[in-house]
């Protein structure tokens, strides 16, 4: 804050010392009239000034398309990475759909007559009677 503000007060200054060994030079200034013995100090601060004024808009209206690019870019980047999550889920849920298709049970008689189902998939086999 006390450097923009010494920055700022220097500034003011040089503007002030500018100005006062300047005004006894005079031009003529044409803007679709001829003004005569204008001070030069007030030709070089009008100049600064419609300097300033017009390239205003350039400064704000590229920021703002910046701003609405790189928002237009975080935009379609999560929409992306969204449609990938949601391609993952719908790969695991069709490997897992075919997973459990894929499993075949073949019945088997054991040696006290009780049915016993083999799923192809497993490794143990399990009595259908609870046993």
């Amino acid at each position: 804050m006390p450097i923009k503000l010494i920055f700022s007060i220097l500034l003011m200054v040089l503007v002030a010392t500018f100005t006062g060994f300047n005004l006894g030079n005079k031009c003529d200034l044409w803007i679709f009239h001829t003004f005569k013995d204008v001070p030069v100090f007030v030709t070089v601060i009008a100049s600064f000034v419609c300097g300033v004024l017009l390239t205003l808009p350039f400064t704000f209206g590229k920021s703002n398309k910046e701003a609405v690019k790189k928002a237009l870019a975080k935009a379609e980047k999560n929409r992306e990475k969204e449609e990938r999550i949601k391609e993952k889920a719908a790969a695991k849920e069709a490997a897992k759909e075919a997973k459990v298709s894929s499993s075949v049970h073949f019945p088997l008689s054991s040696e006290d007559g009780s049915n016993v189902t083999y799923a192809g998939d497993s490794s143990s086999a399990s009595d259908s009677s609870g046993n």
